[in-house]
C-alpha cells in the first residue's frame, strides 16, 4: 500500500509526509538487527526508489553510498566494529534491491537513470569488494583468527559482488568501453581460480566459510555468463577473454576425468570388490567439493555454448561509423562497408545474405570472432 501510494500523483500521502517516510526509510533499515525485517526493509526502498527516483528522491544513490564508504572505513581497517558492520552489511543489502528493481525496469527513463549513476556505484562497490577481500584473505592465513569475523568479511564482498554484476550487465550500454568496467573484468578473472583453487586448501571443518568462497567462485562465474548473455561483443573485446574460456576448459576436461573414474570405480564395486567406506565425514565432503567443481565446469560449458551461439548465430553484433565519414556519414558495417537500410532492403525487394543458407553474413559476430582471434593469437 505504501509503494503504490507513493506512485500515485493524487494520493492521500501529502509531499511532507512522503519526504518524511523517504527519510526514515534509510536510518531505519540500516540498524534493523533482525534479519528477516531488514529484508523486508530492503525491498520495501526497492519499490519506492523505482517510482520515486530520479524526480521526487534524487539523492537516493548519494545518501546510500555515503553510508557503505564511511561503514567500509570502518571495517576494512582491522578493527572490529560490530555496528559498522551491520549498518554496511543492510546498506549493501539495500542497494542490491534497489539496482534489481531500477535494473528490471523496461521504460528508457528507468535505464538511463540507472546508466547515469552506475560508473560512481561502482567504483565506490569495488572499493569495498578488494578491501573485504584483502580482510579476509589475511584472515584464512591466520589460524587462530576467529571464524565468526571471517564469514562476515566474506559476506559484505559477496553482497558487494552481487551487485556489481547486475551493474556491469544493466549499467552500460557498452561495457568493454569503461574503464571501471576492465578493471573489474581483469580483477574477476584472476580472483575466480584464485578463489577455486583454494577451495581445497580450507580447512574441512570450516563449512560455512568454505560455502562461501565457493559462492564467490559460483557469482563471479555469473558475471561472465550474464555479459555473454547480454552483451555479446562486449564480452569478445573485454580483456583476457580467451585466457579465461582456455582455464575454464580446463575445468570442464578434469571434471570430464573424475567422472570417468567414478564409473569405473563403480563397475568395480559393482562387481564385488568394493572395500567399503572408513569415513562418512570425508565422503560427505568429498561429495559436496565434487558438487561444486561439477557446478564450475557446466559455468565453463554455458560459456563455450554462448561462444560458439555468437559465433554462428546471424545477428549482427557490431554496427559501427567510419572514422572518415564522422558522425553524420554512412554508416558502415564491421570491415568498413557501407550497410543498406532496412527500408531501402525492403523497397529494392532483395534477398537477405544473412539467411541461413547463405555462407557469407554481412555483419555476423561470426566474422566479428573470425577477426578477433586472427588479431589476438599470439
Amino acid at each position: 500500500m505504501l509503494t503504490k501510494n507513493c506512485g500515485k500523483k493524487n494520493s492521500a500521502i501529502s509531499k511532507e509526509e512522503k519526504h518524511n517516510i523517504r527519510a526514515r526509510l534509510l536510518s531505519s533499515s540500516i540498524d534493523e538487527a533482525q534479519p528477516q525485517l531488514a529484508v523486508q526493509n530492503a525491498v520495501i526502498v526497492g519499490k519506492v526508489v523505482r517510482l520515486e527516483y530520479p524526480l521526487e528522491w534524487p539523492k537516493v544513490f548519494t545518501d546510500i553510498t555515503a553510508i557503505v564508504r564511511q561503514a567500509s572505513d570502518a571495517t576494512s581497517n582491522g578493527r572490529t566494529d560490530e555496528q559498522a558492520s551491520l549498518r554496511l552489511t543492510r546498506s549493501l543489502s539495500i542497494l542490491l534491491h534497489v539496482v534489481k528493481e531500477l535494473a528490471t525496469g523496461r521504460l528508457s527513463r528507468t535505464k538511463s537513470s540507472l546508466q547515469s549513476v552506475t560508473p560512481e556505484i561502482l567504483k565506490v562497490l569495488g572499493d569495498v569488494y578488494i578491501r573485504h577481500v584483502q580482510v579476509w584473505q589475511n584472515l584464512l592465513g591466520q589460524p587462530s583468527a576467529p571464524a565468526e569475523r571471517t564469514q562476515q568479511m566474506m559476506t559484505i564482498s559477496l553482497s558487494a559482488l552481487k551487485i556489481m554484476r547486475r551493474l556491469i550487465v544493466a549499467g552500460y550500454e557498452f561495457p568493454n568501453r569503461a574503464t571501471e568496467v576492465n578493471q573489474a573484468w581483469t580483477l574477476l578473472r584472476e580472483h575466480v581460480w584464485v578463489f577455486f583453487n583454494a577451495d581445497s586448501e580450507v580447512a574441512a571443518a570450516s563449512v560455512e566459510i568454505n560455502g562461501l568462497l565457493r559462492k564467490h567462485v559460483v557469482n563471479i562465474g555469473k558475471v561472465f555468463l550474464d555479459v555473454i548473455a547480454h552483451h555479446q561483443a562486449a564480452f569478445a573485446l573485454l580483456p583476457g577473454t580467451l585466457e579465461l574460456l582456455g582455464r575454464y576448459w580446463e575445468v570442464v576436461v578434469a571434471h570430464g576425468e573424475t567422472l570417468a573414474a567414478q564409473s569405473k570405480s563403480t563397475a568395480h564395486d559393482i562387481n564385488g570388490a568394493s572395500t567399503g567406506s572408513n569415513d562418512v565425514a570425508e565422503d560427505e565432503a568429498e561429495r559436496v567439493r565434487q558438487k561444486f567443481r561439477e557446478k564450475v565446469a557446466l559455468q565453463g560449458m554455458l560459456l563455450f555454448r554462448g561462444a560458439v551461439k555468437m559465433i554462428h548465430s546471424p545477428i549482427a553484433t557490431f554496427k559501427c561509423r567510419s572514422k572518415a565519414s564522422g558522425t553524420g556519414g554512412p554508416k558502415t558495417d564491421f570491415r568498413g562497408q557501407k550497410t543498406v537500410s532496412r527500408s531501402r532492403r525492403r523497397k529494392s525487394r532483395l534477398q537477405p545474405c544473412c539467411s541461413r543458407n547463405s555462407s557469407f553474413r554481412p555483419r555476423s559476430s561470426r566474422i566479428v570472432w573470425k577477426f578477433w582471434l586472427q588479431n589476438t593469437s599470439p
